[in-house]
């Protein structure tokens, strides 16, 4: 470096031929100069690209602001060998905001994917654990030698969803400890770094470019989805920690045990799966208030169906959740009927569900091979094909044949309002025209 002052504008290439060192006649008046090696005044290089329709330049060729006058359909080129330009900071802006949309599209098949396999973790977890139930009771010993291993045994089942926050630590980048967490609630607490650390800063992104660029033709945001289908896994994870939690407690609590560790053992299981349970009912209706407002319909349908299973989990444990169950399946059928392609896969679930609702009958699983298709379809998304619904939300119509959140709409019908034929007996005038017919 010769140590004269660069001419160019602070942040860009600098020209490789010093105009002092050289003795050269300055013609330009800040010049530029490309990785073709082609140099240019400033002025010369906006008006080629048209920059002055996408920023707000002060005289002296310093940007004050976006513009945004046109559309963003070409790349900025060199005015001598019309080579791409993409090394100028000057055009960064441009740049990335034509490519938003792709990369939102490689964003949205990343997030799908993770989550995709976070679910797979989860199912074949939970499947594990009711073939691996048997040989869990086989090992338990109702005796005042055996509290420990006892113990360790519970502990050791509810540690076994520590995969899943594992899996999500990786993904949020970082190798914790997994020594020392004994709480079997605490086995999926870590699962919010991910939807913290990764999706809702991307779609807050997302929202705050749209505001900032002001321009719907050229970019608005997709209403997301990621956020919520986190929250639903989220409470999937709880609600399979408390139902195995409340499975070893209905087991432990009428084994003979003189000493009563196994019955404490027990009656703590049953206290953590009320109070969980309870909480976990309040967390899914601050969700589905969130979906409704989105209309995300498939997804409030899971989390309507999940909350009642913590209601039916809290009951079995001797606690009321005070759900208002009626107005959640009134809620359910609607939307299973309004929406069949998405939420009505969940109808013969949600019939389930009501069944143990009336008749106290075992908690059944929400999920079958069908209703956990949308997920799987998340985790093979095909970049080059977004599309949005009506309602914003983003998907690859080479992996959905329609909106997998909300899907085809068809109207519903009210049911007609009962006729009270008694009310008809005690009307005067109604009584008063069937005598003058006689």
């Amino acid at each position: 470096m010769c140590g004269h002052i660069c001419p160019s504008l602070c942040g860009e290439r600098c020209v490789q031929k010093c105009a002092e060192c050289e003795r050269l006649e300055i013609e330009t008046h800040i010049p530029i100069e490309l990785h073709c090696q082609h140099t240019f005044d400033l002025e010369l290089l906006d008006r080629h690209n048209e920059l002055q329709d996408v920023y707000d330049i002060k005289n002296d060729g310093h940007i004050m602001s976006l513009a945004l006058s046109k559309e963003f359909g070409t790349t900025p080129t060199c005015p001598t060998c019309l080579a791409p330009i993409t090394d100028v900071r000057r055009y960064a802006a441009s740049l990335q905001i034509k490519a938003l949309p792709d990369n939102i599209d490689r964003m949205i098949a990343k997030m799908g994917r993770k989550l995709n396999a976070f679910e797979e973790i989860l199912t074949r977890k939970v499947r594990d654990m009711d073939t691996d139930f048997a040989g869990f009771c086989r090992k338990i010993r109702p005796s005042p030698m055996a509290a420990k291993v006892n113990q360790r045994l519970v502990l050791e089942r509810g540690e076994s969803f520590m995969e899943v926050q594992r899996k999500v630590t990786d993904f949020r980048g970082e190798n914790k400890s997994l020594a020392g967490i004994v709480n079997p609630s605490a086995a999926v607490l870590d699962l919010i770094f991910t939807v913290d650390d990764v999706v809702k800063p991307f779609q807050a992104n997302a929202v705050e470019i749209e505001s900032f660029l002001g321009r719907p033709d050229i970019f608005t945001s997709p209403n997301f989805s990621f956020d919520l289908r986190y929250d639903l896994l989220f409470l999937r994870i709880r609600l399979a920690i408390l139902q195995e939690a409340l499975r070893m407690s209905d087991f432990l609590k009428p084994l003979n045990d003189p000493s009563q560790q196994i019955q404490a053992l027990a009656q703590g299981l049953r206290t953590l799966t009320s109070q969980e349970s309870v909480r976990n009912v309040v967390v899914a209706e601050e969700a589905i208030g969130k979906c409704e407002g989105r209309k995300m319909a498939c997804i409030e349908v899971e989390l309507r169906l999940v909350q009642l299973s913590f209601h039916i989990t809290a009951r079995s444990s001797g606690v009321n959740s005070k759900t208002d169950t009626e107005k959640c399946c009134e809620r359910v059928m609607r939307l299973c009927r309004q929406y069949p392609d998405t939420a009505g896969r969940f109808l013969k679930s949600y019939r389930n569900v009501e069944r143990c609702l009336k008749s106290f009958q075992p908690l059944v699983s929400v999920y079958t091979v069908d209703t956990v298709d949308v997920w799987r379809r998340w985790g093979r998304h095909v970049v080059g094909h977004l599309s949005r619904c009506k309602y914003g939300h983003p998907y690859s119509t080479a992996t959905f044949d329609g909106c997998p959140e909300c899907g085809r709409e068809v109207e519903v019908v009210a049911a007609p309002e009962p006729i009270d034929y008694e009310s008809f007996m005690k009307n005067d005038e109604f009584l008063a025209q069937m005598r003058r017919a006689s």
